[in-house]
């Protein structure tokens, strides 16, 4: 099983950074944490994102750029902008955001396969268990939205399984005779 997760995490990190599997990503928040995002994002380039660009709640900020990205809109534009840019992650990052907020953006966007990232305080952070937040460097994260797991992992995944239990079968054989 280790040396199947190995092997898998080796491929898609290949593949990531040949861009086959890139993901396309969309930052909420062109203010501070929203460049802290793109900055560790942008660091960490086998991870195979892509940043679209940006939504923010100041209508003022559309069509400007952000560390030479794109302010595609608001937040009320976000399922164009998913649907246009063919978005696979949402990364949310204004601190202001509530979940009477959160969610409906959410739910917009319930027609397209997009994961969502909320940057979360450190106090939060703090609060939780260390080891099960997912994390950019340091950045404190909460997964919300689909799994999705990649076709090519599915396919060979089943043949790993299937020829493993031929191999169990084949060697436990003797010692049901």
């Amino acid at each position: 099983l280790a040396l199947n997760r190995l092997l898998f995490y080796r491929l898609e990190q290949r593949a990531t950074t040949l861009k086959t599997g890139a993901l396309r990503v969309l930052i909420l928040g062109a203010g501070t944490s929203g460049i802290r995002v793109l900055q560790k994002l942008e660091d960490h380039p086998d991870m195979g994102y892509h940043i679209v660009g940006f939504l923010d709640d100041n209508p003022d900020l559309k069509g400007q750029e952000l560390e030479h990205r794109p302010i595609l809109g608001t937040l009320q534009e976000i399922k164009f902008v998913v649907e246009k840019n063919q978005i696979d992650e949402v990364f949310m990052a204004i601190p202001s955001l509530d979940h009477r907020q959160i969610f409906p953006l959410m739910l917009q966007c319930k027609d397209y396969e997009v994961s969502f990232w909320l940057l979360t305080n450190d106090f939060e952070a703090l609060s939780r268990n260390r080891e099960d937040l997912p994390r950019i460097d340091d950045l404190p994260l909460n997964y919300l939205g689909n799994q999705r797991t990649s076709p090519f992992y599915l396919y060979v995944k089943r043949a790993f399984d299937f020829v493993s239990a031929i191999l169990l079968l084949v060697f436990t054989m003797p010692l049901w005779l």
